[in-house]
């Protein structure tokens, strides 16, 4: 067994961090009410060993499960994006209780130098056969195996790096080289900190100024927006904004700031939707805008934001778990200098929150493909479908795979990994030309669900994970039968950069209907946010749009858009008759009795002549349920009458 107070000291020194990978013996299923108690107690002394040695101060160390161990509260699932920003010396993940790639890549981003994650896990041979409860997030039955492909993947990067320390193993702590944390210089951590504050300081004293700033994670970012913020005097409160994805992105900048002026108010936060409508409202106050994790961002939005703000920052993690769309990185920057010609690209290189040469920095960005290079594997010629059960020992293959659809889609992250191995239904599909992979489409396998279940969607009564499109026919268009139909879902389609625009994405689209054909398939579909670019994308392909969301995705500043093309005759009749027939008597009953959404009857209820107070609740985007209560028994009144 590793000496933790040995390890503890050479992490310590060298301003590095470590992976103990921890491993507790599962119980036979037969002894399962005793085993709970077995497996509680290993887990409990595995938790007590480490705290005898980083000791219980609740600032350094966070304990990530869905049970409290030796008296820790627990951080349970979904709840450590409030931890971002904040740095650690020890975090302890029970994988027993579940493991989420992007909460590992934020656990691991959040550990500072000298820190220590410990990943407490079943026996690395048992782990894939183990029902951790991610799986339920995923679509996967309680009972039905799980398909372990992602665990497969995990525990081949624990065993194959120098980064992680197997404790039932290793005997001896390895040699580290001595290294000290940044030095301060007055306010800032550092000569490079100190510089971009400054640089953008300047910036602001100008008419008009546009600066992007790029970094990896662990680099200061965040903290060197908030110094800026709270050193500047060009601006008042009223005339800042600050903009992410998420609002939990800009926490550390908030942080930083306060530190520095506790006094003043904090600049306002805006979502993109939010952001792009206040600067083009033409009354707005707004002179300097920062977008935090710029990347994460749509870039019709970007361009929009880009046209209209006086002072622009743009600031994103290269690397990080947020998601970096590469034609934010290749197209929009491009522009962006084209656009505003003053544009000034600054860079924080190395990391102030750990020591040069991490190696669980390289470890996390290797195996969670939070890098965005390429590895060019070879494949061979033509459009077919891979097994999802062979990537897991293909790193190549996969990192491939996976940039690429990262590359073209704004909000993948690392969480995305394991949804495509191990979610049911999911099929990869790749066209690949000369030997290099041209094109990837991920699809999801959706419908032919049973009649109970289909109605009481339909009723509003169950949404289960996953069936997207059927659900949305089901719920929201009051299609009866759609929830029996069969579908393919382009959850992803990606074309490498140097070959867009040359027709290859509607080639895979066609070859994809081919091999829906030949399985029976009624439908190929996609839902996407609504840009126009985009919807007249989809049609050139040949697909129909069938629903139109009510609601404004904050990020996106679209509402979700479902498309459908039919498969075969038949579903083309169908479709067609849906279509035709959306505002039927059928429609009408399940608002009037089933709770479906107003959206599937507004009109038609207008052509029925409500009273005048119910006639106005039609004109409301979303009225409340309470509402809706007497339109609703107005309904029911008047189809009965009509009945009898």
């Amino acid at each position: 067994m590793i000496d933790l107070n040995h390890l503890r000291a050479a992490l310590s020194s060298s301003y590095t961090r470590s992976l103990l990978w921890i491993e507790i013996e599962l119980q036979a299923e037969a002894e399962a009410e005793a085993d709970s108690k077995q497996s509680a107690s290993a887990l409990e002394l595995s938790v007590l060993k480490l705290l005898q040695t980083y000791g219980r101060d609740s600032e350094d160390l966070l304990l990530l499960s869905n049970r409290p161990l030796a008296g820790l509260t627990p951080i349970r699932r979904g709840e450590f994006v409030r931890h971002l920003g904040r740095s650690y010396q020890l975090i302890i993940i029970d994988a027993f209780s579940g493991v989420n790639p992007a909460t590992l890549a934020q656990a691991i981003g959040t550990l500072e130098g000298g820190g220590l994650l410990a990943l407490i896990t079943p026996p690395a041979a048992d782990w894939p056969n183990y029902f951790d409860p991610e799986y339920l997030q995923l679509g996967v039955e309680p009972g039905q195996r799980p398909p372990g492909r992602f665990i497969r993947w995990l525990v081949r990067a624990l065993e194959n790096s120098s980064a992680v320390l197997r404790y039932s193993e290793c005997c001896a702590v390895p040699e580290l080289q001595p290294h000290c944390p940044p030095k301060r210089i007055g306010h800032y951590l550092g000569e490079a900190q100190q510089r971009t504050v400054y640089q953008l300081l300047n910036a602001w004293q100008q008419p008009r100024s546009c600066t992007v700033l790029d970094a990896d994670r662990g680099r200061g970012k965040s903290s060197t927006i908030g110094l800026a913020l709270a050193l500047q005097s060009v601006f008042q409160t009223q005339q800042l904004a600050l903009c992410a994805p998420d609002k939990r992105a800009v926490a550390s900048i908030y942080q930083r700031f306060r530190e520095l002026n506790d006094q003043r108010i904090l600049p306002r936060f805006y979502t993109p939707a939010e952001l792009v409508e206040q600067l083009q409202s033409g009354s707005t106050e707004l002179r300097c805008v920062l977008v935090d994790e710029a990347a994460g961002v749509p870039l019709q939005l970007l361009e929009q934001i880009t046209a209209e703000a006086q002072h622009l920052v743009l600031s994103s993690t290269l690397h990080g778990y947020e998601g970096y769309a590469r034609g934010y990185g290749l197209r929009f920057l491009k522009q962006l200098q084209e656009s505003r010609p003053e544009c000034r690209r600054l860079a924080l290189g190395e990391p102030l929150r750990w020591a040069v040469g991490d190696i669980l920095e390289e470890w996390v960005e290797r195996y969670l493909l939070l890098a965005l290079e390429r590895a060019n594997s070879k494949l061979s010629e033509g459009f077919y479908e891979l097994s999802l059960a062979d990537l897991p020992d293909n790193e190549y293959l996969l990192q491939d795979i996976y940039q690429l659809l990262a590359s073209a889609h704004y909000r993948t992250t690392p969480a995305d990994l394991r949804l495509l191995l191990d979610s049911p239904g999911q099929r990869l599909f790749v066209l690949v030309i000369d030997s290099e992979l041209v094109g990837v489409l991920w699809v999801a396998a959706e419908g032919a669900l049973d009649e109970t279940l289909a109605n009481q969607v339909m009723q509003g009564r169950r949404r289960p994970n996953g069936n997207l499109l059927p659900q949305s026919l089901l719920h929201y268009l009051g299609w009866a039968e759609a929830g029996a139909k069969r579908y393919w879902r382009v959850v992803r389609i990606a074309v490498a950069q140097r070959h867009r625009r040359l027709g290859y994405g509607r080639t895979m689209l066609q070859s994809l209907q081919d091999c829906a054909a030949e399985q029976g398939v009624d439908f190929t579909g996609a839902s996407f946010a609504g840009h126009a670019d985009l919807i007249e994308f989809w049609h050139r392909c040949e697909f129909v749009s069938v629903r139109r969301g009510e609601s404004i995705d904050p990020v996106a500043a679209q509402p979700a858009v479902q498309v459908l093309r039919p498969v075969s005759s038949r579903a083309s009749g169908w479709l067609e008759y849906q279509q035709r027939a959306a505002l039927s008597e059928d429609a009408l009953q399940n608002f009037a009795y089933h709770f479906a959404p107003l959206s599937l009857v507004r009109e038609r209820i207008r052509q029925c002549h409500p009273p005048e107070q119910l006639a106005s609740i039609l004109d409301e985007m979303s009225p409340s349920s309470k509402r809706l209560k007497p339109l609703r028994a107005w309904l029911r009144e008047m189809l009965e009458s009509q009945a009898s």
